[in-house]
């Protein structure tokens, strides 16, 4: 899966993590990702029915997961592996949509 694989490449930067969330600059993660958003889209919409509206949230939802998950690991103190990550980023999303 692509998300656990952006999990997994992430994980590598552990200093640039502690760095960006020691220092309240997290948003920098998510910037990061919103200057990829075409890229995103087409990776996670590729074989999908939603409209250019619908793209733009389900892409602005994406970009701002990763460094909210990176967030959480490390104040977790970096226990949880990449596929732990996966699952409770994937439960949360399924509680969600069951909730919303």
């Amino acid at each position: 899966a692509f998300f656990l694989c952006m999990i997994e490449k992430w994980l590598d930067e552990e200093l640039l993590i502690r760095t960006v969330v020691e220092n309240n600059l997290v948003s920098l993660l998510y910037e990061t990702h919103r200057r990829h958003i075409d890229r995103m889209k087409h990776i996670f919409l590729e074989d999908t029915a939603l409209d250019a509206q619908q793209a733009d949230y389900l892409a602005a939802v994406l970009a701002n997961i990763i460094p909210a998950a990176l967030t959480v690991w490390y104040q977790h103190g970096k226990t949880e592996s990449p596929e732990e990550i996966y699952r409770a980023v994937s439960k949360s999303l399924r509680i969600i949509e069951k909730e919303l």
